[in-house]
C-alpha cells in the first residue's frame, strides 16, 4: 500500500520490482495527474507491466485502513503486507526541492497528520511500514526498527504492531 502516492514515482518503482501496489492519493488534482500518467505508462512496452500492477484510489488512505478488520477480527478484507509513506512536510529547507516537489507542495500543502497515518498503518500492516524522509529529518515517530540511509533520502522502517 502506497498511502501517499503523489505523482506515483515510488509506486512505479515498487511495481517494477513485481509488487502489486494499491496507491492512494487524497488530492483529487494529483490523483487525476497520476491516473493520466498510469494510462500513458500502460501504452509503453517497458512500463506497461509495472503500470498494470498499480491500482489507484483517490481519497485518504486512512478511511480505507479504518475499514479493515483488526488482526484479531480475522481478515475479511486483505490487509497490506507493507505500507509505504512519503509524506509532505513543511518547515525550513536547506535547499529548494526539485520543480516537481515544489509543484506538489504548492498544490497539496503539508501532511501535518502523517503521524496519525503512521500509527494506523502500523496497527493494520501485516509486516512493516516504511517512511521515506530527508536524510537529516526527525523521524516521523520514535523507535524505527531500522533505518536505511542514502545520499538523498532515508527510509525509517517500523515493524507492524498488529501482527500477521
Amino acid at each position: 500500500l502506497d498511502a501517499t502516492a503523489g505523482l506515483g514515482g515510488d509506486s512505479l518503482m515498487l511495481a517494477s520490482f513485481g509488487f502489486r501496489v494499491m496507491a492512494w492519493e487524497r488530492s483529487g488534482v494529483v490523483a487525476a495527474l497520476l491516473a493520466d500518467g498510469l494510462r500513458r505508462a500502460r501504452a509503453i512496452p517497458g512500463l506497461a507491466g509495472a503500470a498494470e500492477r498499480i491500482h489507484l484510489h483517490e481519497g485518504d488512505a486512512r478511511g480505507w485502513l479504518k475499514r479493515l478488520p483488526t488482526p484479531v477480527d480475522g481478515a475479511v478484507l486483505p490487509r497490506p503486507e507493507l505500507v509505504y509513506l512519503d509524506p509532505m512536510f513543511g518547515g525550513t529547507r536547506r535547499a529548494l526541492p526539485g520543480r516537481e516537489m515544489q509543484f506538489l507542495a504548492d498544490l497539496v500543502g503539508t501532511d501535518d497528520d502523517a503521524h496519525h497515518l503512521l500509527g494506523l498503518s502500523r496497527q493494520l500492516a501485516i509486516r512493516r511500514v516504511v517512511v521515506k524522509r530527508a536524510p537529516h529529518a526527525v523521524p516521523l515517530a520514535e523507535g524505527p526498527t531500522r533505518t536505511v540511509h542514502g545520499k538523498q533520502v532515508r527510509y525509517d522502517i517500523y515493524d507492524a504492531t498488529g501482527g500477521g
